[in-house]
């Protein structure tokens, strides 16, 4: 849609009713389908395409966070996982030395 950062209205015809419904791409192949209105015209209302933008930004800060969350939570595992082979490692080294 012009005027807006990636968003697509899909038009949906149900009897003598008409619907939108708001859709961006995730990465070029996931398609995410927002909120969805009542079309009583042929523009589409100003409040819906920037709530269908609100929505999508929270769509992509929340991708981020749990990305983000992802990468902390491999990191910790990474960096925990050494800390506990470094211990075992000295536990059996001590062993050995009879300590």
């Amino acid at each position: 849609m012009e005027g807006t950062s990636g968003l697509y209205e899909i038009r949906v015809e149900v009897g003598s009713d008409i619907y939108g419904v708001f859709s961006f791409f995730d990465k070029g192949h996931l398609i995410i389908l927002i909120n969805g209105f009542q079309k009583k015209t042929q523009k589409t209302p100003k409040s819906e395409i920037e709530l269908a933008e609100k929505l999508k930004k929270e769509y992509f800060n929340e991708t981020n966070m749990l990305h983000d969350n992802a990468n902390t939570n491999e990191n910790n595992f990474q960096q925990h996982g050494s800390s506990i082979r470094q211990l075992k490692n000295k536990s059996f080294t001590d062993e050995k030395a009879g300590k």
